[in-house]
């Protein structure tokens, strides 16, 4: 018998993939995890929950090591981004072990590689189709949305 199901949505930016699976979570009357574990984690950390969606969005170690040293959060060296991963990973393994839900994003797919079931789904969109959304989700203009 399956116990829980997870729907893990990853998506390019702009492409609707945040209210597809708000949508889909509606439907299945499961609850949608998204920037909710954002806040997870801040809560984890004790950092803020701006300091967690910054050192999310941190590529290089280098800043990831300059946040986590400003936030005094560094654990044996370890970047905040990487820390973050690490916590936002158990969290998910943990809501995937507890109930059924839909999950936007965080690597999800991959953090839940080896679990069962799951069903990973890709969003994607035109390039103007998604900088249009932007446009409109940002207020941007055309140039500094893409």
């Amino acid at each position: 018998m399956i116990k829980h199901v997870i729907v893990t949505i990853s998506r390019e930016s702009g492409s609707g993939g945040r209210k597809i699976g708000r949508l889909l979570a509606q439907r299945l009357g499961w609850k949608l995890y998204d920037k909710e574990l954002l806040n997870m984690a801040a809560q984890e950390t004790g950092c803020s929950p701006e300091d967690v969606a910054n050192a999310e969005h941190a590529h290089s170690s280098r800043l990831g090591m300059a946040l986590s040293g400003i936030t005094g959060d560094r654990i044996n060296n370890i970047p905040l981004n990487d820390q973050l991963y690490n916590i936002q990973s158990s969290l998910i393994r943990n809501i995937a072990d507890t109930e059924s839900a839909v999950i936007v994003g965080r690597c999800a797919d991959a953090v839940l590689a080896d679990y069962a079931p799951t069903i990973d789904i890709f969003i994607q969109g035109t390039w103007e189709n998604r900088v249009q959304r932007v446009m409109k989700r940002e207020q941007l203009n055309h140039e500094d949305a893409e």
